[in-house]
């Protein structure tokens, strides 16, 4: 009798025990995973006879041969099936089919003949008939890897490993066998422990489930059941350990300390196995680590951005989040409750399925303070049962006079309660798993994201329209300004030269314009924009308009005019303005024995207007970083700062340029080129500055 054989190959017998029964219990009928449960079942079968026949010698030894070869015939059996699948040849399965089943007929045979009796004759036919069928065994499993696609070999991997370690060990115990004319009884021994190792790489092969699919899944409830009674072997024989050390060192003691320490392991055993909260952190466990995912989230994702990208407006958008989560669950209604900052308070935005909520709740609510600490997924029929679950909490009235409400889901932006999601029984009538509460949350943190984005948008949007707002506020003042500063002139010369008949006609003049523009500012109030009057005009008419409205200022503006006609197409109000900026502008920057010219010359298919003064210029950085940026005035708040601003807005939108020349202390001069009116509204190339301004030297900018 052989106690370490024994052990030896009843550990390997348990061990593909368990394993045939779980691929059992989830059988989906397909061939590859017959084989793979039928091989199991044999190698129990062939373990369980050399287990015997190592205790008691009671099998035969014609049975073990029998027995060997079965084994090895339907692992070959399994492997020319996988073959088949990866392309090896036909011949070579069938060369190995003929192999095994060559030595499993002689071992009939002669069990037959000799009824198992004849040592001799047994090991002449298992050893020379083992070392080939493992032979071929090896040869099958480098053809299976050479010939898969290159994706599924990190799979294969383990399964072949597994198989191939049995054939190997078998081809070392033959190999050794034939050379020395006799089994190793310790390799024979050892062989069962081999098997016994290998068989969690078969587990591990079936849990990965390769592209050459097994068709095979372990049942939950088998799985938790038989890891919970390996744990508790492992814990009774950890005990029994224990109080055996206990009795033998426990001296006139030991048996009283013996018995207590039994009972107080039993105790405990008991305490955990009675547990509910340790058989659910161990279930979750388990699937998380041993089965696929529930839902396939890719698909969740795309579906929840898909409803989350489609434009929707109003009571629609807010009811949204209630439907993609009502999808999740099976949930057919709903409302959203969202956090109003201006009132600190909750209040429902959309219903979908159910009447309006009016009621709101307030930030020290019991339920907001529960979701903000907690963050959890409140199943309201498990709050029912078991309040003491989720704190005592009391619920608000208006979320539970309707039996009909189910789930309430948090809606968190960062650690930020933004509002929640309650929804109503569908058709689902499980409670929630960890998969479920885990994709709703996932999924009420991107609805909540959402959310903020799009109520950002809407402060980013209102924002623009105050910004319009002020600054078309900034261009009427502006206006109004320089209509205040015009007649406030008229009123103070209004003393000194009211005898004056031209000073009367001038005052008219001016007066006339001031109510002109005044009525331009008015429409494009009642408007919302200015309404253009596009019109062909002499372009030194409109420069004698503006010349006009600017000789109370110093020095007086000059005006050089080209003897040809110079005729452009714009809004003679809007052109007189942009140019009566200009010579403004150079008049506040120049002495008043400084001089302000106006020139007007034709350029190719461009009219170019200059307005140059000897004042203190201005340097290049400022031309390039601030001249024509809007709201920015070195004039204190004497100045609006949009002058330049419109003078280069205007001359674009007829498809012209503005070009500025100057450095400090060398005076400025603005050319506004204008594309004639009998051209194309298309500004061609520009020239460069004209010579006078090269002379001195000075920069330009566009």
């Amino acid at each position: 009798m052989n106690s370490f054989g024994t052990v030896s190959y009843a550990l390997a017998a348990g061990l593909f025990g368990i394993l045939a029964v779980l691929l059992l219990t989830s059988w989906r009928g397909r061939l590859q995973g017959g084989l793979l449960i039928g091989a199991s079942f044999v190698t129990v079968i062939w373990a369980t006879l050399i287990a015997i026949q190592a205790k008691s010698g009671a099998v035969p030894l014609a049975g073990i041969v029998t027995t060997e070869f079965l084994r090895d015939g339907v692992w070959i059996m399994y492997l020319c099936n996988l073959s088949a699948a990866v392309g090896v040849s036909r011949l070579t399965r069938r060369l190995a089919h003929t192999t095994w089943v060559s030595g499993l007929a002689i071992a009939l045979l002669l069990w037959w003949q000799s009824s198992g009796s004849s040592t001799a004759t047994s090991g002449l036919v298992m050893v020379p008939g083992g070392l080939l069928v493992a032979l071929t065994g090896l040869i099958l499993i480098e053809q299976i890897y050479r010939n898969a696609p290159a994706q599924t070999r990190p799979a294969l991997k383990y399964i072949l490993f597994a198989i191939g370690g049995l054939f190997a060990y078998d081809l070392f115990l033959y190999s050794q066998a034939f050379l020395f004319k006799a089994i190793s009884t310790d390799a024979w021994n050892a062989r069962g422990l081999v098997n016994a190792m290998l068989m969690p790489f078969l587990a591990l092969a079936v849990r990965r489930k390769p592209n050459l699919s097994l068709e095979l899944f372990i049942s939950r409830h088998v799985v938790f059941y038989s890891t919970t009674l390996t744990a508790v072997g492992i814990y009774l024989v950890t005990m029994l350990a224990g109080a055996y050390y206990i009795r033998l060192f426990g001296g006139d003691w030991g048996g009283v300390v013996q018995i207590v320490f039994v009972a107080g392991a039993i105790g405990v055993l008991m305490t955990l196995l009675t547990s509910g909260a340790l058989h659910g952190r161990l279930r979750v466990f388990l699937v998380k680590r041993f089965y696929r995912n529930k839902f396939d989230y890719r698909e969740e994702w795309l579906r929840l951005t898909a409803v989350m990208t489609t434009q929707l407006e109003g009571r629609d958008l807010f009811a949204m989040p209630v439907r993609a989560l009502s999808h999740i669950v099976g949930s057919d209604s709903g409302s959203l409750w969202l956090y109003d900052e201006t009132r600190k308070i909750y209040d429902c935005r959309a219903c979908v399925g159910i009447e309006n909520i009016s009621e709101s709740l307030r930030e020290d609510d019991s339920l907001i303070e529960f979701l903000n600490d907690r963050h959890w997924i409140i199943e309201i029929e498990e709050w029912r049962r078991h309040p003491g679950n989720y704190a005592n909490l009391a619920m608000p009235n208006c979320l539970i006079r309707d039996t009909a409400t189910a789930l309430i889901v948090p809606l968190l932006l960062g650690e930020k309660l933004t509002g929640f999601v309650v929804l109503h029984a569908g058709q689902r009538t499980e409670s929630l798993d960890y998969e479920d509460r885990d994709l709703l949350k996932t999924a009420g943190r991107q609805l909540a994201t959402h959310i903020a984005h799009h109520e950002v948008d809407e402060r980013l949007t209102e924002s623009r329209q105050f910004d319009a707002y002020h600054r078309l506020t900034a261009f009427i003042m502006h206006d109004i300004k320089n209509l205040i500063a015009q007649l406030s002139l008229l009123v103070g010369n209004a003393k000194k030269h009211k005898a004056n008949p031209e000073f009367v006609d001038d005052m008219i003049e001016t007066v006339a314009n001031s109510v002109d523009r005044m009525n331009r500012l008015m429409n494009q109030l009642r408007h919302g924009e200015a309404q253009e009057q596009v019109e062909s005009m002499e372009l030194r008419e409109a420069a004698e308009r503006a010349i006009r409205r600017c000789t109370e200022g110093r020095p007086v503006p000059e005006l050089n005019s080209c003897e040809e006609s110079v005729v452009v197409k714009a809004d003679s109000g809007r052109l007189v303005q942009i140019l009566e900026h200009l010579i403004r502008n150079a008049q506040d920057a120049t002495d008043d024995d400084g001089s302000v010219r106006i020139e007007i010359l034709r350029r190719n298919s461009c009219a170019c207007l200059l307005v140059e003064d000897s004042g203190c210029g201005i340097d290049e950085e400022f031309i390039r970083e601030r001249l024509f940026k809007p709201f920015d005035s070195t004039k204190g708040t004497k100045g609006m700062g949009i002058g330049a601003y419109q003078v280069r807005d205007y001359t674009q939108m007829l498809g012209g340029q503005v070009n500025v020349y100057s450095e400090p202390g060398s005076g400025t001069c603005f050319e506004i080129l204008i594309p004639l009116s009998d051209e194309d509204n298309q500004l061609g190339a520009v020239s460069a500055p004209f010579g006078r301004y090269d002379s001195n030297g000075l920069t330009g900018t566009g």
